[in-house]
């Protein structure tokens, strides 16, 4: 069990990941180059020239690297599942990368997962009173965890769109989660968190716009899976016997505030394709980094202004809803998230607009240096 004490080396090893990700990067892009595993532009993606992608990769490896040379002198909590679950899917992601591989297998092997993880106690068995609720009978509960798994993972992995999002999301949501856990006692995870945020720090040197390599599914794989653990760890170390009821009321909505941005884009997306009569996994480019774009805010100010959106709504999760029963905590929280991202509706409306009057404009210029145009107006 890891001690408050071991806290001590939260900046040494935080600092050994960040050294060891920074200095993997540009070899993995250095391999990505060498075998030609570039990801290559086409109508679904935003980049125009062959990009390396595979980032996750160099941040897989330097995290297991740090929490495997620590075990000598730390005793990790889950730390043999942490690890494997990582390589897991950081090897999944590399050959989805690579290879392109089918949906349906992908989605075997995380149900895959979902399965160890709920064995393991890594589950949604108890609602603390949220509708009513308390205990889930099993067969809910394993329903409920291997949905809520796969809706995770995957979110994650498609938000990872344009240079910086993902990996800032996720870095953003590693720092939320050390506090959460130092709260909860929980001083391994707290410790893991920090380590991973090194990782990902190193890795994002290269990722911002404009990117010299992505994140990739081999990244964004493993971190919606780790962001996925996190969440049900947190939600399992609150014991109502324990921790006071205050502290649910306060925490479950700053979990849902943390996921809200990937969940709500996943599903705003299904739900768009579904009424368009496609399949929910079709791609498309209907997304909010999409729509950002759309509107003209580039890479860098369509990810800063979803990052900062994104920290705003945790904050109010953890600042107000503390205040208020949990079920209208939840519903602060989902409905900023909807206003938040659906401002960029608004904005792609006026962009339309505007747009139209300028095109309106021209044309009405054109008629006018156009003698023959201009009789057949007045006619």
């Amino acid at each position: 069990m890891l001690s408050i004490n071991h806290l001590l080396l939260l900046i040494p090893l935080a600092a050994i990941t960040y050294l060891i990700s920074f200095l993997l990067v540009p070899k993995v892009i250095q391999l990505v180059h060498k075998y030609d595993l570039m990801d290559k532009p086409n109508l679904r993606k935003l980049h125009v020239v062959p990009t390396p992608s595979m980032g996750g990769v160099a941040v897989c490896v330097a995290i297991v690297i740090v929490v495997s040379i620590s075990s000598f002198f730390i005793t990790w909590d889950d730390g043999l599942f942490i690890i494997l679950s990582l390589l897991g899917f950081c090897i999944l992601g590399f050959l989805d990368d690579w290879k392109d591989l089918n949906a349906k297998l992908k989605l075997a092997l995380q149900l895959l997962f979902s399965t160890v993880a709920f064995l393991l106690g890594f589950k949604i068995d108890y609602c603390f009173g949220f509708l009513g609720i308390y205990e889930l009978p099993l067969l809910v509960s394993y329903i409920l965890t291997m949905g809520m798994y796969v809706l995770l993972i995957n979110a994650y992995n498609l938000i990872d769109g344009i240079d910086g999002l993902a990996g800032g999301l996720v870095t953003i949501n590693l720092a939320f989660f050390s506090v959460i856990f130092l709260c909860l006692n929980q001083y391994s995870y707290a410790l893991l968190s920090i380590i991973a945020i090194g990782a990902m720090l190193g890795f994002l040197k290269y990722n911002f716009h404009p990117a010299k390599i992505f994140l990739g599914d081999s990244g964004s794989l493993p971190m919606g899976m780790l962001m996925s653990v996190f969440t049900f760890k947190a939600i399992n170390s609150i014991d109502p016997e324990t921790i006071p009821h205050e502290f649910s009321t306060w925490l479950i909505p700053t979990l849902i505030g943390i996921n809200s941005i990937p969940l709500f884009d996943t599903l705003r997306v299904f739900v768009l394709r579904i009424a368009r009569g496609k399949s929910p996994f079709s791609a498309d480019k209907t997304h909010l980094h999409h729509m950002f774009l759309k509107n003209d805010f580039g890479h860098t100010l369509s990810s800063s202004f979803i990052h900062i959106s994104h920290v705003v709504i945790i904050l109010v999760a953890i600042l107000f809803t503390q205040m208020l029963p949990m079920i209208l905590g939840i519903t602060i929280v989902v409905i900023l998230s909807v206003l938040a991202f659906e401002l960029n509706t608004i904005f792609r409306l006026k962009n339309q607009s505007k747009q139209k009057k300028i095109l309106k404009k021209k044309v009405d210029q054109l008629v006018k240096g156009n003698r023959f145009l201009v009789s057949l107006k007045n006619e």
